[in-house]
């Protein structure tokens, strides 16, 4: 994702160290956002600030080459290659066979899919499929960070054939610059009301970050003429000064107010957003805009010399494509094991233990490799082969390494629900990701549906046991959207949820349709203000009363209960983990009640409800999951695919609780 100094910057023939200290700034957000997202909540913002930096180099680099007509698209591609597959590779490698030993067969089957996926830059594609890059499973995808490094790729594998052909062609760069970046900043815009996690991973909706990079090439090559917009603004500033280079008479008072003003714009975004804003959107623009305006103020402005270009920056600069490499599976992985047994303690030493590493991988996997010409042939096989690997783990993990018992405990069978939430795989399932422009899951196991399971991902958590049990009587389908809360006239987490919400009523208005069941994560009601709580109230109420107009039968599920720790520590595969953490943790066999979290506001709401609403059916999911007390396991079987999520055994015994009420 970032690329290398003296090969870019030194290309283009005029190195700046403060462009590697900009990329230090940029890693340092990312990491600070992956490590403390409570203190540095804007931090992934950083993203944004190496895409920017990418674009501004690789289009400067490609428009010199094409001026001498030294430009090979093939030896782009080389160098990219040498470029990025060492230390992509080797991270694969060691995340894959750490794997092996720490985690569920279900989880390494996960691992093994996003190591093909990172292997062939599709890792953006593979997560928009999946989920949300701020859900809660995203804390245990120890290659969830990809996600950018295919966007770039994928930049990469167009751009330099566009700037080719118009060169080629004599089309001007300034107008292609323009459009492009124009028509991709609009479908952000555009998009990101209907779709924030496909405007989030999808590369037309991020293109217009790198080309803003692209732009600034052309600006600080006097390639575009902006006297006409100086004198607009009446700045006193010679136009012919506009150009960064070792002749510049630029007014130092101007560049250097630019680079001060881009930098506290990038740190101000590092502070002031948040993963609840609808990002990219028009909030991308702050740390674009931020991030162009110290690379045109130049390497002399006063911000750039002196804070950028120290050598502790630079050096973080040189090794920050490595260290965005190794950072997240590192605190990912820790995460994994540990749950929330982590401190801030261990959290900084993986920290400088990561940028150990990136050194290491820097000066002895990925130098060596740049600089032998004939490594890409190499490189490209071993690609193929690191993601040919990871798709045989994915389809014959079960055949290859099956569930290890524990030889302490009692046997834990690990063939779990799908781990984001997703129904189980079953050929009698017909199921669509999309209906009527709106991103929901609608799946059925029969033709003539009579109950209808409306919300969030709970709800299709719930609909795997309607399936698992196979009660004739009840004929299953589900229309649900993740993060989408079912009550009408909110504004959920997502954008686009208020106007799904009124599909999915659309939807159970099927005369066939005689149960609807709604089901939804508890946390979104307790974690949010009194404010919003009463709304969420009003909007469940006028749920409640459409769907009774309708003449449904109407059953709320009160939500399971949420556990504080990841569950899935109790069955890792690893022996040997299970006895460095002291056997199986205290909480799997005998769990307390400080292992659950306090959902003392959602009981407020749901009391609220019932006395609002007492006509509506109410099951209660601790009915069946506690009795006297909650549990993790019933019998053998885990109860739980992750903190709130049931597994497919958590959700049958609910679903056969809930029939039994409604019968």
């Amino acid at each position: 994702m970032v690329m290398n100094r003296v090969s870019e910057t030194q290309l283009s023939g005029k190195y700046r160290p403060d462009i590697d200290g900009l990329r230090a700034i940029a890693v340092f957000g990312v990491v600070g956002f992956h490590a403390f997202p409570n203190l540095i909540a804007g931090g992934f913002v950083g993203v944004d600030v190496f895409f920017v930096i990418s674009g501004y180099l690789i289009t400067d680099i490609i428009r010199n080459k094409l001026r001498l007509g030294t430009f090979s698209i093939a030896e782009f591609y080389s160098r990219r290659i040498r470029r990025i597959f060492p230390a992509l590779l080797f991270v694969l490698l060691i995340c894959m066979a750490f794997g092996w030993f720490v985690l569920t067969n279900d989880e390494l089957k996960r691992l093994a899919l996003h190591v093909a996926a990172g292997s062939g830059f599709l890792s953006n594609i593979l997560l928009w499929q999946e989920s949300g890059y701020f859900d809660v499973a995203a804390e245990v995808k120890p290659l969830l960070h990809l996600w950018s490094l295919g966007i770039e790729e994928q930049f990469y594998i167009v751009w330099p054939s566009i700037l080719w052909f118009a060169w080629r062609y004599r089309l001007n760069f300034n107008y292609l610059l323009i459009f492009f970046v124009a028509i991709s900043f609009l479908m952000n815009k555009s998009e990101i009301s209907l779709d924030t996690i496909a405007t989030f991973y999808s590369p037309q909706t991020r293109f217009w970050e790198l080309l803003s990079g692209g732009m600034l090439s052309q600006i600080t090559s006097k390639s575009i003429d902006f006297d006409v917009i100086l004198s607009t603004f009446k700045l006193r500033v010679r136009p012919e000064t506009l150009v960064v280079s070792s002749k510049s008479k630029c007014d130092a008072a101007f560049l250097n107010s630019t680079a001060a003003i881009g930098l506290l714009v990038v740190l101000a975004a590092y502070f002031k957003l948040n993963k609840y804003i609808a990002f990219p959107g028009v909030w991308a623009v702050i740390p674009v805009v931020g991030a162009m305006l110290v690379i045109f103020s130049g390497p002399n402005a006063w911000v750039n010399k002196t804070i950028l270009a120290n050598k502790f920056m630079v050096w973080i600069g040189v090794i920050s494509f490595p260290l965005y490499l190794v950072h997240w599976p590192i605190i990912s992985f820790s995460r994994i094991i540990l749950g929330d047994r982590i401190s801030s303690g261990l959290i900084l030493c993986e920290i400088l233990f990561s940028a150990l590493f990136a050194w290491i991988i820097y000066k002895f996997v990925e130098r060596p490799t740049r600089n032998c010409n004939n490594s890409t042939q190499i490189l490209i096989f071993s690609s193929i082969v690191m993601a040919g690997s990871g798709l045989l783990v994915f389809n014959y993990m079960d055949d290859v390494r099956p569930t290890i018992i524990d030889k302490n405990e009692k046997s834990v069978r690990t063939a779990f629900f799908k781990q984001d939430g997703s129904m189980p795989d079953s050929n009698s399932i017909n199921c669509s990701k999309s209906v009527a422009n709106y991103p929901l899951s609608v799946c059925s196991t029969f033709k003539d549906p009579n109950i209808a399971i409306i919300g969030d991902s709970h709800a299709h958590a719930l609909y795997g046991g309607f399936v698992k049990l196979n009660n004739k009587k009840f004929r299953p389908i589900v229309i649900a959207s993740a993060s989408c809360i079912p009550a009408s006239d909110v504004d959920s987490t997502r954008k686009e949820c208020k106007a799904f919400h009124q599909v999915e009523l659309n939807m159970v208005r099927d005369v066939g349709i005689k149960y609807v069941v709604i089901a939804s994560y508890s946390d979104q009601v307790n974690s949010v203000s009194d404010q919003t709580r009463s709304d969420y109230i009003n909007g469940y109420l006028k749920t409640f009363d459409t769907l009774r107009a309708m003449g449904k039968k109407v059953v709320f599920v009160i939500d399971n209960p949420v556990l504080v720790s990841d569950p899935n520590i109790c069955v890792r595969t690893g022996l040997w983990l299970r006895d460095f953490l002291n056997k199986m943790p205290d909480f799997c066999l005998n769990p307390k009640l400080s292992d659950f979290k306090n959902q003392d506001n959602y009981d407020v709401f749901v009391e609220t409800l019932r006395q609002k609403r007492p006509s509506v059916t109410y099951f209660d999911t601790k009915k069946v999951l506690c009795k006297n007390e909650c549990k993790i396991f019933f019998g053998d079987e885990l109860l739980y695919v992750e903190q709130h999520h049931l597994s497919i055994y958590g959700s049958e015994r609910v679903v056969q609780g809930l029939v039994a009420d409604i019968e």
